[in-house]
C-alpha cells in the first residue's frame, strides 16, 4: 500500500506528522477521503472526527474542535487549524 505524508499544525506548533495509507476529514461538504496520488485539493474542515490509518493498523481517530483548512498537494497534506 502506497503511504502519503500528514501534517496537522496549530497555530503553536506541529502536533502530528507521519506516513499515513488513508485519512477520512469532517468538510463542511461531507466528508472526502483521501489516499496517496490523491489531485491537488482545498478545503475547510469543520469540527468533528479526523480518522488516519497507517500501513497495517486499524483507524486512528482524532477529535478536531475546531475549523481547519486541508491541503493536498504532491502527496503530502496538510491540516492547519485555527485554534
Amino acid at each position: 500500500m502506497r503511504t502519503f505524508r500528514i501534517e496537522m499544525l496549530t497555530p503553536n506548533r506541529i502536533t502530528t506528522e507521519e506516513n499515513v495509507v488513508s485519512l477520512i476529514v469532517p468538510a463542511y461538504e461531507g466528508k472526502l477521503g483521501i489516499q496517496a496520488g490523491h489531485a491537488p485539493l482545498v478545503s475547510l474542515l469543520k469540527p468533528g472526527v479526523i480518522k488516519l490509518r497507517k500501513k497495517g493498523e486499524i483507524f486512528k481517530s482524532i477529535k478536531n474542535n475546531a475549523e481547519a483548512v486541508l491541503r493536498v498537494e504532491n502527496n503530502r497534506v496538510a491540516i492547519i487549524f485555527t485554534k
